[in-house]
């Protein structure tokens, strides 16, 4: 795939989509996806941690981000962010802003938190369970991961943070456009299924 079929908003979400039809599946993955790369964010933070220069210090404690440094895990999120943006200006935007402020509480949790690497452990294997769960039971079929790799671990917290703002009016032509597409694609995948069956 090229780098830009491997940016472009509409083919990875229409993917995406296809593997997240059902709306249990879809519920779970709003629930597990965020908690699997903020542990992932937990977990690694404390692996390279520098001080922020005073200026930054200073302006990211005005806006809400006490004891702010950086760290591998704000550094991982960072390049998260700046794809998103360039696939969805907006939704990009958000998503950064959620990442930021996550990612300054994940370095905090991990150095003041009672068992915290423990715990974020057990949200890895907590919400890896999660999603193939979805996928198995209420999808009939095995996840994204096993297709796309970047698509589920690059693209999958923005594509979860687009369907809840598709939920509340966001973009109605876009999420139309997606949903049909991923209804087709479904019914198709459920017929070559039956056939195989059928042999």
């Amino acid at each position: 795939m090229g780098l830009s079929k491997l940016f472009h908003l509409e083919t990875q979400l229409g993917f995406y989509a296809q593997y997240h039809h059902n709306k249990m599946n879809f519920a779970l993955h709003v629930l597990g996806v965020p908690l699997l790369l903020w542990s992932a964010v937990v977990l690694v933070s404390q692996l390279y941690v520098i001080d922020a220069p005073p200026a930054i210090v200073e302006v990211a404690a005005s806006i809400g981000l006490p004891n702010f440094r950086i760290h591998l895990g704000l550094m991982i999120l960072s390049v998260y962010a700046v794809g998103y943006i360039a696939m969805e200006p907006f939704a990009g935007l958000v998503a950064a802003t959620l990442m930021l402020y996550s990612g300054n509480y994940a370095l905090h949790y991990a150095e003041t938190g009672d068992d915290a690497m423990y715990w974020a452990t057990v949200l890895q294997i907590s919400c890896w369970s999660m999603q193939f769960f979805g996928h198995f039971v209420f999808e009939g079929r095995s996840p994204a991961l096993f297709d796309n790799l970047f698509q589920s671990l690059y693209c999958a917290p923005l594509f979860v943070l687009l369907e809840v703002m598709f939920v509340v009016g966001y973009r109605p032509a876009l999420a139309q456009r997606i949903y049909d597409n991923a209804a087709r694609d479904v019914k198709a995948f459920q017929a070559q299924q039956k056939a195989k069956k059928a042999q």
